[in-house]
Order: structure tokens, then C-alpha cells, then sequence
């Protein structure tokens, strides 16, 4: 079984792994289950997640552009071209923001690190405005301008804009294909808008901290991650 977990908000909260979580999903993996994080941010989330005592067995990074293994080898990845970059930051620099927008690229050699000759195309563009309602509006702006290449998620104050066709849950499937797990074996978690392809798509569970919207979108709820590995454990129980 796998589960598939959101991070911000979802597994990390308040700045930490809870205790308890790190216990459940220790002992989920002893069982041999799979634990992974799908997120907007990049591969270094294998780094932030062992900081705070969770090892991955997976991740999938700038929401569905890339999956990595344990190690941070890349598994697979989507990315759309650099030509688009200048007309992307022409039409959203007329939009107030908190900081400037941030560009992930995929690269030729990752080793060789973030240097522009080492560039081949970009996962995803980032961008922070000052509330939920203004990020929901400039989401809904992007997707118009930029609908047939680009894809716009909300998720909070922020906007992450990958290739279209791509989503959290694109790269769950991906990572699925590749250990050979059936959907009825993937238990996905998240909590607001972006993680919404990956709920819909594995009747996937909202967390109960997560926005009233949110739970009247989704139909499954649960507390933590401790509660979801019970809710699998049981599942396979019934099943058997």
C-alpha cells in the first residue's frame, strides 16, 4: 500500500512533524508500506522531511512535474519550454505581489547544479501575493492567458503554474506505474486547492484542519496521518 500526503499543512504542521505521525508512518513502512510526499515545493524535500523525522520512500515534486526515488535520483518528469518565461512574467508582473516570482528548472545534468547553460525547460513557476483571494483570482487570469501550454494551482496565498496536463496527480500515476500498485491501494491526503486532482482522481481523504471549502469538496476527512494508516490497515483487513 502507499500512501501519497500533501506536506504543508497536511503532514507538517506548526512547523513540525508531529510525534505522533512520525511513529504511525514508521511503523506503516516497518509494515511495508510506502510513504511518500506530493508538493509544489522541488527534491529538496527528501532534505526537509528526514529534518523532521520522516524518511521517504518517494517524492513527487513542483506538483506532478517530477518524480524522485529515496536517493533524489529522478524517476520521471514534465517541464514546458524556457521561451515562456518573458511572456509568464510580462503578464503577472502587472499583478501586486509579496516577492518576486521564482522559476524551477529542469536541468540537462543535475549534478552540474542551476547554472543557465545547464537549463533544458522548467517545472514550475512560483508566486506569492498578499491573500488566498487575490491568488485565487490571478489563478483564474493565468489559466485563461495561458491555458493551452500552462496549467495554474491555487494553494493558500500561492500559485504554482506547470505544463498542462499535469497535476499531483499525473504524478502519482506515474509513481504508481512504475511499483506496480493498484488505485485501491493509494491513500492520498491533502488540504486545499491544488491537492484537489490528486483527491478527486483516488477518492483521496482532506485533512480535518483544512478550510470548510475544502471538506465540502471532498467527502473523505481524516485527522492525521495516523488516522489514515488505520483507516488503510482496516480497509486491507476487509478486503482479506
Amino acid at each position: 500500500m502507499v500512501i501519497a500526503s500533501d506536506y504543508d499543512g497536511t503532514v507538517y504542521k506548526n512547523g513540525t512533524i508531529s510525534e505522533k505521525d512520525r511513529n504511525a508512518l514508521k511503523l506503516w513502512q516497518e509494515k511495508g508500506g510506502k510513504f511518500g510526499i506530493v508538493t509544489g515545493r522541488g527534491q529538496e524535500i527528501l532534505h526537509q522531511a528526514e529534518k523532521n523525522g520522516v524518511s521517504l520512500d518517494y517524492a513527487v515534486a513542483y506538483n506532478g512535474a517530477c518524480v524522485i526515488d529515496q536517493k533524489g535520483k529522478i524517476l520521471y518528469e514534465e517541464y514546458f519550454t524556457l521561451s515562456l518565461k518573458e511572456p509568464y512574467f510580462d503578464f503577472v508582473n502587472d499583478f501586486p505581489q509579496t516577492e518576486p516570482g521564482t522559476v524551477q528548472y529542469a536541468l540537462k545534468h543535475p549534478e552540474d547544479g542551476d547554472i543557465e547553460e545547464n537549463r533544458c525547460g522548467i517545472y514550475q513557476f512560483s508566486l506569492v501575493l498578499s491573500t488566498d483571494a487575490e491568488a485565487a483570482a490571478l489563478t483564474d487570469a493565468l489559466n485563461q492567458k495561458f491555458g493551452d501550454l500552462l496549467v495554474s494551482y491555487a494553494n493558500g496565498r500561492c500559485i504554482n503554474t506547470v505544463k498542462k496536463g499535469v497535476s499531483k496527480a499525473t504524478g502519482i500515476a506515474q509513481y504508481a506505474g512504475m511499483v506496480g500498485v493498484k488505485d485501491e491501494d493509494i491513500y492520498v491526503v491533502g488540504d486545499n486547492y491544488n491537492d484537489l486532482p490528486m483527491l478527486y482522481a483516488y477518492d483521496g481523504y482532506c485533512v480535518n484542519s483544512a478550510c470548510e471549502d475544502m471538506h465540502r469538496r471532498i467527502k473523505n476527512h481524516c485527522e492525521d496521518m495516523t488516522e489514515l494508516t488505520q483507516i488503510a490497515y482496516q480497509n486491507e483487513k476487509n478486503r482479506t
